[in-house]
């Protein structure tokens, strides 16, 4: 049996976000479609993993702060009563690099 194929409008009323979004994302890649003439359509699987992105997708989006980042010089120069050595031990809250 065939896949079920969504149109642009529909995955963006599923999606709750405006069509322009979804065609964005399809366009960066995000978002996996097939052209069929001239329409796009979505696989209806594709949705499912749009919606949940896998690990290499979360770590590409949100890497861990390491020394090159501009904030990280602002973690450890707060220092206020709560912080509970935050300010001091800094390494001791962020993931060693050797690990990744």
């Amino acid at each position: 049996m065939p896949p079920e194929l969504l149109t642009v409008a529909e995955v963006a009323r599923i999606c709750r976000v405006h069509e322009i979004t979804i065609r964005r994302h399809i366009a960066q890649g995000r978002l996996r479609s097939i052209r069929v003439g001239r329409q796009i359509r979505i696989p209806a699987d594709a949705i499912e993993e749009y919606q949940e992105p896998s690990e290499e997708e979360l770590a590409r989006r949100y890497p861990p702060p390491n020394e090159d980042d501009p904030f990280w010089k602002l973690i450890g120069s707060v220092h206020s009563p709560g912080t509970a050595g935050m300010s001091e031990d800094k390494y001791a809250y962020l993931p060693d690099p050797a690990d990744r």
